[in-house]
């Protein structure tokens, strides 16, 4: 039978409140199948007029609703097909349904929901299979860069776990930036450093602050024609800088700590520059030799600025081996990081008091730590190629370079034997805050720094310039080179 509904029809179904038996599928019916008790609720309340009972075989009562829309549709349907059906029989009642009418529009509906059901799946599927496509698509370092990500936002990092700073610097990084934004990425970076290590006493070693103004000015100041080679990547906070300052200008990072690799590459991933700053795994003086061959082979690769933000004692012998190779520009800039503290008094002997050099040694603040520190800023004013057989083996190239004698081993004809052992004493001190379970103090920094100036200061290696701070005013600018003078 079909009709209005009763009053205790609708109140069973007013009854059916629960919020886990809701459908959010609009066209949804309440079925309420006396045997089996399967309820479907949907989502608007019915009307009275819209509620309406069918029998169904074997004694089973269904009550359905309809939704205004579909009742209109429903009504024009019914008054198109009375329109074409022939008059009844006499003595037959048009209202009533023969028993064969109605197991067809029973079978029709049934038709029609199956094909509805079809028609989501596979909409679904082609959703799924569509954004598996375009996954397909990306580049494999993309691919690993969403995975990496999805997997790092999921993870709680403890704090005293290998590399639980970095780790918890890209989690802050890719929560806080905005993807292909290096602007954003660098507040995030020099945020975390400034307020988020704040008072735990951990220090984010980046260039950052002063540092970073002396920095993005001197390469803005390099000659065009040449890339940006960074000796020491680590989370890739510089090389983004450098990236924004001179966007035209390849850059070639070299990392020897893989998990500072595997960071700084997301780093520039997320930040949109991995098209121009890459990153090389491994040390300095194997990749130096053999970086040509990265780049179009012996001859194509030139390099007119270098930083040098790895560990300072090796920054004598890589400087050393870029000459040697010879993929150095005439008139290259030669920045260099925490000169004072921990300190490369054998490099500043070199830029200072050769004669290859115009150099500046500037007074900054450390960024993110209460302590002096010295950036140094040179002009490479003699010849880029050098093959000095007194600081090289010929036969093995600068993999073979002298790196000094052991401590405790100074020779006699050492000319600056407290430089040596200032050297020696910069080693220990990088040890200490690097190594496992350990860490050096911010007052230990400070006193250490002191030390390194007064040794520096016998030999006339002296401060002369002073960095400004951050802001619209540009640092003191670089030397004017002999040979243009």
């Amino acid at each position: 039978c079909r009709g209005l509904a009763s009053v205790e029809e609708l109140k069973l179904a007013s009854s059916l409140s629960d919020q886990k038996l809701r459908n959010s599928v609009q066209d949804a019916r309440l079925e309420v199948d006396f045997y089996r008790h399967q309820i479907q609720v949907p989502e608007r309340p019915p009307k009275p007029e819209h509620f309406f009972a069918r029998t169904r075989g074997n004694g089973r009562v269904q009550f359905f609703i309809r939704d205004d829309d579909q009742e209109d549709a429903r009504q024009q349907d019914q008054g198109a097909v009375a329109a074409e059906e022939q008059p009844v029989d006499e003595g037959n009642e048009p209202d009533e349904w023969s028993e064969n009418e109605e197991e067809g529009e029973e079978e029709e509906e049934e038709e029609e929901e199956e094909k509805e059901v079809e028609k989501r799946e596979d909409a679904g599927a082609g959703n799924a299979a569509a954004a598996r496509q375009s996954t397909q698509q990306m580049p494999a370092s993309q691919r690993d860069f969403l995975k990496m990500k999805q997997s790092l936002l999921s993870r709680n990092i403890p704090g005293n776990a290998p590399y639980s700073k970095e780790l918890r610097l890209l989690k802050h990084v890719l929560t806080r930036g905005v993807q292909n934004n290096p602007a954003s990425v660098v507040q995030a970076i020099e945020h975390y450093g400034n307020q988020v290590l704040a008072g735990t006493g951990r220090w984010l070693k980046v260039a950052g602050d002063e540092k970073a103004e002396i920095l993005t000015t001197c390469m803005g100041a390099s000659k065009v024609g040449g890339g940006i080679l960074e000796i020491g990547a680590y989370v890739g906070y510089s090389s983004t800088r450098m990236a924004i300052a001179v966007p035209e200008i390849p850059i070639c990072s070299l990392e020897v700590d893989p998990v500072h690799v595997i960071i700084s590459r997301n780093v520039h991933m997320f930040g949109g520059i991995d098209n121009r700053a890459s990153v090389w795994t491994g040390h300095s003086k194997d990749l130096i030799p053999r970086i040509e061959g990265r780049y179009g082979g012996p001859g194509e690769l030139h390099f007119s600025a270098v930083f040098f933000d790895q560990k300072g004692s090796l920054y004598e012998r890589d400087m050393d081996a870029l000459q040697y190779q010879g993929i150095l520009n005439p008139g290259a800039i030669i920045i260099a990081d925490n000169v004072l503290k921990p300190g490369a008094p054998l490099f500043l002997r070199r830029i200072v008091l050769g004669d290859n050099f115009d150099s500046q040694i500037l007074n900054v603040t450390e960024f993110a730590m209460p302590a002096e520190d010295w950036m140094s800023a040179s002009i490479l004013t003699g010849k880029p190629n050098i093959k000095d057989p007194e600081r090289f083996d010929g036969s093995q190239g600068p993999l073979r370079a002298r790196e000094g004698p052991l401590p405790g081993d100074i020779p006699p004809d050492e000319p600056h034997p407290e430089l040596l052992q200032l050297h020696w004493e910069a080693d220990r001190m990088r040890e200490r805050a690097t190594g496992p379970g350990r860490s050096v103090t911010f007052e230990e920094w400070a006193e250490f720094a002191a030390k390194m100036k007064k040794g520096c200061g016998a030999y006339k290696i002296r401060v002369t310039a002073v960095a400004p701070k951050p802001g619209p005013r540009r640092v003191v600018p670089l030397p004017r080179s002999r040979s243009r003078s």
